[in-house]
């Protein structure tokens, strides 16, 4: 009876056990040695190097090791593909290494390949599952960031590429190359061929300018490029395009040689009294209110509100004007 109870106590420990091993979740295996001793490691192996670039202040890269390298699927597919390295950039090598990796803003994750050239650049913090989408194009010979970057200097402009590429300069917290070339390219369209589907996507996300001509040809155009893209897409485009404006009007603050563009404002506003656009009033009603709360002008201010509220083209909006009535009490 004794051997049998203790076959059985065995057994239910070794039980508990497996079950509590398989409670701990695995983690991404960083290597914790040099950088030369890290791309001897890939060359060896035969694989990238995935190096997490971050600083011990950084409220977003604690949140990635905390939250996203503990999970099962993260630390299966990192320690499966790449020899992983986790550096302070602001101690050790870190600032020997910073310049060359072109370092920005944390947190950064590079991909690495075993000659020290970085393919792949993604900045900031995600959930896991996007997180890994976005490194796994580091995988694809196309669709890495090095590789989109040849191809663009080879000369490639499709619409489909030109998406890919900019996208690509965006998760590399590449602000100025993705906005210059950008305007670049959609100045560069035939009127005609902004109305084409695939490039409908770098118009939606990547056309932000108000004030340029080709942003002028869409709003003039509504109606055709509803039929493109549908009249919710449209008619969204053209709302935030110009209320992200107004609010970069609204918020301006001199300093560092910085001017308020008055001109610019005025253009805007200009633009919407000309414009066919279903919601130009409120537009222009958001923009003025703002303008005059923003020099003080109180009594101008109040007339807006009131007139605002008056307008019974504004009355069917409802809750996107209740911010007016508050502001009349």
């Amino acid at each position: 009876m004794k051997k049998v109870l203790t076959v059985m106590a065995m057994a239910v420990m070794a039980i508990c056990l497996s079950g509590h091993v398989d409670a701990q979740n695995r983690s991404v295996e960083f290597e914790h040695s040099s950088w030369k001793k890290v791309l001897k490691k890939a060359k060896k192996e035969n694989k990238l190097i995935f190096v997490d670039c971050y600083t011990s202040w950084c409220g977003p890269c604690r949140m990635m090791a905390k939250d996203v390298f503990t999970q099962d699927h993260v630390a299966d597919y990192f320690n499966s593909n790449f020899v992983n390295f986790k550096i302070d950039m602001e101690n050790g090598e870190g600032p020997d290494l910073k310049p060359g990796w072109k370092i920005n803003a944390y947190p950064t994750f590079l991909v690495i390949n075993a000659k020290g050239e970085v393919i792949h650049r993604v900045v900031g913090a995600y959930g896991a599952d996007e997180f890994i989408g976005y490194i796994k194009e580091a995988q694809s010979e196309d669709k890495n960031f090095a590789a989109l970057n040849k191809a663009y200097d080879a000369g490639q402009r499709d619409g489909e590429f030109m998406f890919s590429h900019l996208r690509s300069l965006r998760l590399a917290n590449l602000d100025k190359e993705e906005a210059r070339k950008a305007k670049k390219y959609i100045a560069e369209l035939k009127k005609e061929d902004l109305l084409k589907k695939e490039n409908w996507n770098i118009i939606k996300y990547f056309m932000n300018d108000p004030a340029t001509d080709e942003f002028r040809f869409m709003v003039k155009n509504r109606d055709q490029f509803a039929e493109v893209v549908g009249e919710d897409e449209i008619d969204s485009k053209i709302y935030n395009t110009y209320s992200k404006q107004i609010e970069a009007y609204s918020y301006f603050y001199p300093g560092k040689g910085r001017t308020y563009d008055k001109e610019g404002f005025d253009a805007l506003i200009k633009d919407l009294q000309n414009s066919n656009f279903s919601r130009a009033s409120e537009l222009i009603a958001i923009a003025l209110k703002n303008e005059y709360s923003r020099l003080n002008d109180w009594n101008k201010y109040a007339y807006v509100v009131d007139a605002a509220l008056d307008l019974a083209v504004l009355k069917q909006y409802g809750s996107e004007l209740r911010y007016f009535d508050s502001a009349a009490l």
